[in-house]
This record gives C-alpha cells, structure tokens and sequence, in this order.
C-alpha cells in the first residue's frame, strides 16, 4: 500500500499543474509531509480526492435548473432578435 506521493506523480494522477496542486495543498486538500527528502503528500489525502463524488440534486434542484436554462434560452433569442433589428436599422433598412 502506497504511503505517500510526490508532485510529480498527483500531477501524472490528476493531469494537473504543480501550481494547482501547490493551491491544493493551500487549502488544504493535501497535507505535505516534512521531514522527507523532496515534496511528499499523504497517500489518505490522495485517496479522498479520488473517492469524491458530486453531491446528488434533488428533483427540484433540476427543475428550477431546467426552469432557468428555459428562460435564458428565451431571453437570449429576444437579444439576438433586437440586435439583428439594430444592425438593420443601422444599415438603414426597416426593423422588425
């Protein structure tokens, strides 16, 4: 059983930067181990990481997402209805 890893194996692990694992370790998702030779984190800390899951969403959660997508879907079509009436009216045709 693996006790510790390095950075250059979470970076392998994860496919991310040493900076983003250095914020890791700021907030304290890792926890370096001192007193080794080079930059070592706990292999427990590893592992939580890895068993994470996103948290489940109720039923009502995702329809009040849906209900929002909805809306901005309607009000980004009313957006695109006015711009293209501006780029006519600027072009000196008629609006709609």
């Amino acid at each position: 059983m693996k006790m510790a890893y390095n950075t250059e194996e979470l970076q392998k692990l994860f496919h991310y930067s040493r900076q983003t694992i250095t914020r890791m370790e700021k907030d304290g998702r890792l926890h370096r181990l001192y007193g080794l030779p080079g930059v070592w984190y706990r292999a427990s800390d590893v592992r939580e990481l890895c068993e994470f899951e996103e948290p489940a969403h109720s039923d009502e959660e995702w329809e009040a997402v849906t209900d929002e997508l909805l809306r901005l879907k309607d009000e980004v079509s009313e957006l695109r209805r006015r711009l293209e009436n501006v780029q006519i009216a600027a072009c000196g045709g008629e609006s709609k």
